[in-house]
C-alpha cells in the first residue's frame, strides 16, 4: 500500500490542475491530434489512437482518486463524460444505438423499451479488468483504501460475482468503458491488473460524428459551426473531446474490440 500511496503523491505533484485559457486548450488539442496524423513515427495509428485513449482514462481515473483523497467534497466525477456524449446527441436529433444486456426485471424492461434501445439475452459480456480503458468514478477516498486493503491476491476481483453492483456502460466509437456502479474495486483491481469485470450495456454514437466536432474548446455543430453550450469542469468537457475525436478515427477505420458490439452494430455503419 505504501508504493500506492507515493504513486499517488508522485501524481499529485506532477499533475497541472488548470488546462488554460481559449488559447492554450487548442493547442492542447492540437498537440494530441499532431502526435497521431503529423507524426512520420506513428505508423500504426489505430494502436496509437488507443494507447492515448487509454492514458488519457487513466489519468482521469487517477486525477479524480487523489481528489477523493484530498478534498472528498470537489471530486469532478468521470462518468459525466457519458452524458455529455447524451446531450451532444440530443442537440443534433440523434439518439444513440443502445444494447442493454440481460438480467433486468420486468419494469425496467418497459422502462427501456424504447426506439434506438435494445435488449439480448446475454445477461452481460466479461472482460479482463484491463482488456479496456475503464474511466471510473473513485469519488470517496476511504473505499479507495478500504479497496486497497480487500482486494489482494486471495481475493481476486470478480465483476461477475458482484454483478448486482457494476454498472458499465461500453461506447463506441470512443471505445472505452463508463463506470456507474463498482468504481472503487474496479479502480484497485485496475492497479493490480488483476480479475475480470462485466460490461452491461452497449451504445453507439457513430450517427453523431457527421454532425458534431470538437475543436479543443468546445463542440461544434458542423452544419453551421455553432457552439453546443456544456458548464461542465474543465477536465471533463476537454478530455471528453479528445476522446470524441480519436474516436473519430477509430470509426473511419471500422475498428472493434468487442465481437458483439460489431455485430449489433453494423448496421449504423453500412
Amino acid at each position: 500500500m505504501l508504493s500506492f500511496l507515493e504513486n499517488i503523491k508522485r501524481f499529485k505533484d506532477a499533475r497541472i490542475d488548470k488546462l488554460g485559457d481559449s488559447h492554450e486548450k487548442k493547442k492542447r488539442f492540437s498537440g494530441y491530434m499532431n502526435l497521431i496524423f503529423k507524426n512520420n513515427m506513428c505508423r500504426n495509428k489505430l494502436l496509437v489512437v488507443n494507447g492515448l485513449i487509454s492514458t488519457i482514462v487513466e489519468y482521469m481515473n487517477f486525477l479524480e482518486a487523489v481528489q477523493a483523497l484530498e478534498t472528498p467534497r470537489k471530486v469532478q466525477n468521470n462518468s459525466l463524460i457519458e452524458k455529455i456524449y447524451n446531450i451532444i446527441a440530443s442537440e443534433v436529433s440523434q439518439s444513440p444505438h443502445s444494447i442493454t444486456l440481460g438480467g433486468m426485471i420486468e419494469d425496467e424492461q418497459k422502462c427501456c423499451n424504447q426506439e434506438g434501445v435494445e435488449l439480448v439475452d446475454n445477461k452481460y459480456l466479461k472482460i479482463h479488468i484491463n482488456q479496456l480503458p475503464i474511466l471510473l468514478n473513485p469519488w470517496k477516498g476511504k473505499r479507495v483504501i478500504g479497496a486497497l486493503e480487500g482486494i489482494n491476491e486471495n481475493n481476486v476481483f470478480d465483476g461477475a460475482e458482484y454483478s448486482w453492483n457494476i454498472q458499465n456502460h461500453y461506447l463506441y466509437p470512443m471505445n472505452i468503458i463508463i463506470c456507474h456502479g463498482g468504481n472503487h474495486s474496479q479502480f484497485v483491481a485496475k492497479i493490480k491488473n488483476r480479475g475480470y469485470t462485466i460490461v452491461n450495456e452497449l451504445h453507439d454514437y457513430s450517427k453523431i460524428y457527421d454532425l458534431v466536432e470538437f475543436d479543443g474548446e468546445n463542440y461544434l455543430k458542423r452544419v453551421d459551426k455553432s457552439i453546443i453550450e456544456l458548464d461542465y469542469n474543465e477536465h471533463i468537457l476537454f478530455y471528453s473531446g479528445v476522446i470524441f475525436e480519436m474516436g473519430r478515427y477509430i470509426l473511419k477505420n471500422n475498428y472493434h474490440s468487442l465481437n458483439l458490439a460489431k455485430e449489433k452494430f453494423k448496421i449504423n455503419h453500412v
